[in-house]
């Protein structure tokens, strides 16, 4: 997923990256049972930039007709300076803010996450029985909730990334806590 996503010529996608790293090393340390810490979140962190600084380095290779929007940036900002930078930054937030102001699921969006997040993390009823039974799947809705919130951040789709994820992780909940629940 990781190179398809993030490989010049396939998908290119820088702020996938970002997102997927993080939360793919957070996710397996949820796994493990390792205990998080800020140290250990800043490694993923920092793998993620050194992830897309092997796709940069894949992408100038190419030649310069093959290159994707990053190595064009790149290069843009070694002939113009660090403004390119910048302004591209400020591109991006613009129009991650124009997503959010102009989806019509934005307002239902950030319910409908705070609602399976409570439901995912609050202690007691179904939840805790699959933390216990099935930690694997509840360590696994943990990780999508991660990477809908740092694709959020990360990605100029904004809340589109939570919609995506949620259309995922909702059905996968629902059908969860509804097999796992006591007969009555």
């Amino acid at each position: 997923a990781l190179v398809v996503d993030g490989m010049p010529g396939w998908g290119s996608d820088v702020g996938g990256v970002l997102a997927l790293v993080p939360t793919f090393g957070i996710t397996w340390m949820l796994l493990g049972r390792t205990k998080i810490t800020l140290r250990r979140v800043v490694v993923p962190a920092m793998l993620a930039v050194l992830v897309v600084g092997t796709f940069l380095a894949i992408d100038l290779a190419r030649p310069p007709d093959e290159q994707t929007h990053l190595a064009r940036l790149v290069l843009d900002a070694r002939d113009r300076g660090p403004g390119v930078v910048t302004d591209a930054i400020g591109r991006k937030l613009r129009a991650n803010a124009g997503v959010f102001t102009e989806s019509p699921f934005t307002f239902l969006i950030p319910p409908i996450f705070v609602f399976f997040g409570w439901l995912v993390l609050r202690a007691g009823g179904v939840w805790s029985r699959l933390r216990e039974t099935a930690p694997a799947l509840y360590t696994g809705l943990i990780g999508a909730l991660l990477l809908a919130l740092v694709g959020f951040a990360v990605n100029d789709s904004g809340v589109i990334v939570i919609a995506l994820v949620l259309a995922v992780m909702a059905p996968s909940a629902i059908l969860m806590h509804l097999d796992s629940e006591e007969p009555t």
